[in-house]
């Protein structure tokens, strides 16, 4: 199983950015956090630290063609770590909802 790293401490660092917001922002990052392969047999780390936020919108264009491979959001989910620890749903309720919005959509 592969993993992909997102890791939005090392961004902001190289970028000075604190705030990652916008479905077309999310969009190129996907190229900032090389997600270019799309499997289900995938694990997502995703880091952020203390003052960046990050907006569902943004979520939504970075994750949105990995997530609607799933069957459902919680399927995705179960894919998902959070600095360092298993996901829990509602630590990042912009993720959720991003999530959510994708099967809404489609």
């Amino acid at each position: 199983m592969s993993k992909i790293i997102i890791d939005f401490n090392k961004i902001s660092e190289e970028t000075g950015k604190r705030l990652f917001a916008g479905r077309e922002n999310g969009k190129q990052g996907q190229i900032l956090f090389g997600l270019n392969s799309i499997e289900k047999d995938v694990i997502f780390d995703i880091t952020i630290g203390t003052g960046i936020v990050v907006s569902g919108s943004y979520y939504f264009g970075l994750l949105k063609e990995h997530v609607i491979i799933f069957n459902n959001g919680n399927e995705f989910l179960e894919k998902v770590y959070f600095n360092g620890e298993k996901y829990q749903k509602s630590i990042l309720p912009e993720l959720d909802r991003a999530v959510r919005r994708v099967f809404r959509n489609y």
